[in-house]
């Protein structure tokens, strides 16, 4: 009777393990595709593909798109018209274009990642630009490289950056980089208002979203 006994107990507790297991591997995945599909935290594929569509409804050079703007996950590669409009929580903002400096335009992408690694609704998805950053160096100098174009940002340079029109506005604490005066919005053939709606959805026609990012914005 012992040894059924003891037998017993084996067999509990080894399912108990099991379940334990089994339960910490489910909420680690859980927390690692959380984490992975926060914009707010780093580049995403639905960051990448709204960055991308931003900047050609504005045909400019660049595209920045705060992470506030987005919901927190990633588009499948086949991706339907209503999950891109889930996806965004301002679908009816406006894409708007502002010329700035290079130097305006790294003091922007500083202030991106000043939070890192933790969430930041401010931090930016980008197109027509890639940046190496070091969370671990002073907030100021944490940009450790950032090309456009194929080249490095020159500060002198003027450039063509579209975003949504909050951000091009100051929001976020980007009022400290451009002048929202000097905003101008994105007009289709009709002289209407482009809409970050708009934008995506005409970037849909033609490219489908990519199921992971395209590493343009590298953390250290």
């Amino acid at each position: 009777m012992k040894t059924g006994l003891a037998k017993g107990l084996l067999v509990v507790g080894a399912l108990s393990l099991s379940a334990a297991v089994v339960t910490s591997a489910r909420v680690a995945g859980a927390a690692a595709t959380a984490s992975a599909a926060s914009s707010a935290k780093g580049e995403t594929a639905l960051g990448d593909f709204a960055a991308d569509a931003v900047r050609a409804a504005a045909k400019a050079d660049i595209a920045l798109v705060p992470a506030s703007v987005l919901d927190d996950r990633d588009l499948p590669p086949n991706a339907t018209a209503d999950a891109v409009r889930a996806a965004l929580l301002s679908p009816a903002e406006p894409v708007t274009t502002i010329k700035v400096t290079g130097k305006q335009l790294l003091g922007a992408l500083e202030r991106s990642v000043s939070l890192a690694p933790r969430k930041n609704q401010g931090f930016l998805q980008v197109s027509g630009i890639s940046l190496v950053f070091d969370a671990g160096r002073p907030e100021g100098s944490r940009v450790v490289d950032a090309a456009a174009d194929g080249a490095g940002v020159k500060p002198d340079k003027t450039y063509a950056v579209a975003m949504p029109d909050s951000l091009a506005r100051g929001a976020l604490g980007y009022f400290k980089f451009w002048d929202a005066r000097d905003a101008k919005p994105v007009l289709d053939a009709k002289g209407a208002k482009v809409t970050l709606l708009d934008a995506l959805l005409a970037r849909l026609k033609t490219n489908k979203p990519a199921a992971t990012p395209d590493t343009r914005i590298k953390g250290r």
